[in-house]
């Protein structure tokens, strides 16, 4: 008389192996929640440095073109695309256009705020039949992420402020001007109301001419205005007048 196994070995091992599928199938769901949960939690952080298209050299550098002179400074972004391509060629375009005029200098500083970039050009000219120089600024203001150029609108939504808020703080910069002028014995009011102070600053409309420079993640305002007058304000004013802090 045979002994009658306590357990089937085949057996056994056919459930186990009908088993393990389901083990696998439960471990890999784990394993994909937790990394999605990381990913949400902690998402890839912008880096524009996988954009840049000569690795070598920084994501804004100076043109080496024999177009520009020696004692220039003209910006090229170091980003293959269509976009970036189109603004290089629009900020060759202003440069050719400077140098028609009685050129005094031409430079460019720049910021990266996460994934926006921002250019500020600065040149300085001075024509045939005047006796000093004007500054001129321009900025490119560029969304990285999605490659766009940034409106004056899209900056304003960014950082939720309205034009009569910018209108206002604007005005309002100048009247600490126009008072302190008079507190330092420039000129009286009887001399000079605000109206014509704004006029001699060649300022009809404090929103035109305004150009906005991103700056670390605060938002910076250049306006430059006329400061040589009769009253010789330019002994007051410098170039960092011309620079407004509008939110930090």
């Amino acid at each position: 008389m045979g002994v009658k196994s306590v357990f089937n070995v085949s057996e056994v091992e056919t459930k186990i192996s009908k088993k393990k599928p389901k083990w696998i199938v439960f471990c890999v769901l784990i394993v994909v929640i937790v990394s999605s949960s990381v990913f949400f939690l902690f998402p890839r952080k912008f880096n524009y440095q996988d954009l840049l298209k000569n690795k070598e050299k920084e994501i804004v550098y100076s043109s080496n073109s024999l177009d520009v002179l020696a004692t220039d400074k003209v910006p090229v972004i170091n980003i293959d695309s269509s976009v970036i391509d189109d603004i290089n060629s629009d900020i060759m375009d202003y440069y050719q256009d400077y140098l028609t005029k009685f050129t005094q200098g031409f430079l460019y500083e720049y910021s990266v705020s996460d994934h926006l970039l921002s250019i500020l050009i600065i040149s300085q000219q001075r024509y045939a039949d005047a006796d000093h120089s004007d500054i001129y600024y321009r900025s490119y203001n560029i969304d990285l992420e999605n490659m766009t150029l940034l409106s004056d609108k899209d900056i304003f939504d960014m950082y939720k402020i309205d034009e009569d808020t910018l209108r206002y703080f604007i005005t309002y910069k100048f009247v600490e001007f126009y008072n302190d002028l008079i507190k330092q014995g420039y000129f009286t009011k009887e001399e000079c109301d605000f109206s014509c102070f704004m006029e001699s600053k060649n300022i009809v409309n404090v929103m035109n001419d305004n150009t906005y420079y991103i700056e670390n993640g605060k938002l910076i305002l250049y306006k430059p205005f006329n400061i040589y007058t009769t009253y010789g304000e330019e002994k007051y004013f410098s170039l960092d007048s011309f620079r407004f802090v509008v939110k930090d």
